[in-house]
């Protein structure tokens, strides 16, 4: 039973209390000094077993004294001198004043006299005169193309001379291959300007004539080749009929063979109609020539307006 007592938590308690007693009464009482206003010669004089009455103290009343008396003691070098800072001298900005012109110029305007140069001259409407193309030109070349020209010769006028060799510049304006029903190509040029004294001056005209052929509505155009068309298609028939007519002939020369001549005098005058009659219709699926221009070819053109010249 007393094996059980000191198994519970009772005598745990009490042996808990009793070391606790006598570790307090036996340890030496010991004080920590926290008084920060103490000097450090007070604490070394201090001494716990002194009484209490033999004691001395020193009383503190500013911060500042501790830390010069400290100073002195310690003695410190003394700190090198600062160097003072150059100081920077700036130099004072120069300020301009400036003034607004309030008064404005007046303007006056000079009369000049208008140039107008002496060397003017008028071309009257219908003239005509001869120029040649310095390319060949063609129904190939699309409209808008610009072609050139140039006089051949001197052009006399009732007032200046245009030089040989004074360049014409021009346009095609319309422009087609050729077409069915032996239609030929087609070209319509305008001549529009003429470069005198440095500079191209427009003009307005027409063409009236190309080498020996006549222009009519500015239309140049390729040959039309309805008729000879029909006419070589035709050729088949015609030579058939012809080889007929000696056979027939021949035959006829003999007296045996003179039944048979009818026969080949027949058959020649039925191909040569057929061919005949269906020529026309072949032909329409047939083109003309083309609308060409060779180079250096003469053509007439007329003016189609008066027009003031600058030579």
């Amino acid at each position: 039973m007393l094996l059980n007592f000191y198994k519970t938590f009772a005598f745990r308690v009490i042996c808990f209390i009793t070391v606790l007693f006598l570790s307090l009464f036996y340890c030496s009482a010991r004080a920590i000094d926290l008084d920060a206003t103490v000097n450090d010669s007070s604490r070394s004089t201090y001494s716990s077993s002194q009484p209490q009455d033999n004691k001395k103290f020193t009383v503190i009343k500013n911060a500042s004294d501790v830390s010069t008396k400290n100073s002195e003691e310690n003695e410190l070098p003394p700190l090198p001198k600062i160097l003072q800072q150059k100081q920077t001298t700036t130099m004072p900005v120069k300020q301009y004043s400036y003034e607004k012109n309030t008064t404005q110029a007046v303007y006056t305007p000079t009369k000049t006299k208008a140039y107008r140069p002496t060397n003017i001259a008028k071309l009257r409407k219908g003239m005509c005169f001869e120029i040649v193309n310095t390319a060949k030109i063609s129904d190939y070349q699309k409209a808008g193309t610009y072609v050139n020209f140039a006089a051949p010769k001197d052009i006399k006028t009732p007032y200046f001379t245009i030089p040989k060799g004074t360049k014409f510049s021009g346009k095609i304006v319309d422009s087609h291959r050729p077409q069915f029903t032996c239609n030929g190509g087609l070209l319509v040029i305008s001549v529009n300007s003429i470069t005198m004294a440095g500079k191209r001056q427009q003009i307005k005209s027409v063409i009236t004539k190309v080498g020996d052929k006549k222009v009519f509505f500015e239309n140049y155009k390729g040959k039309r080749t309805y008729w000879k068309t029909v006419w070589h298609k035709g050729a088949w028939g015609r030579a058939l009929y012809h080889e007929m007519w000696k056979t027939t002939v021949n035959l006829c020369a003999k007296g045996s063979t003179v039944a048979l001549s009818p026969f080949t005098m027949l058959y020649g005058v039925i191909c040569w109609s057929g061919n005949t009659i269906a020529s026309p219709v072949i032909a329409i699926f047939n083109k003309g020539g083309s609308a060409v221009i060779p180079q250096g070819t003469k053509i007439t053109i007329k003016l189609l307006e008066d027009v003031n010249i600058m030579y």
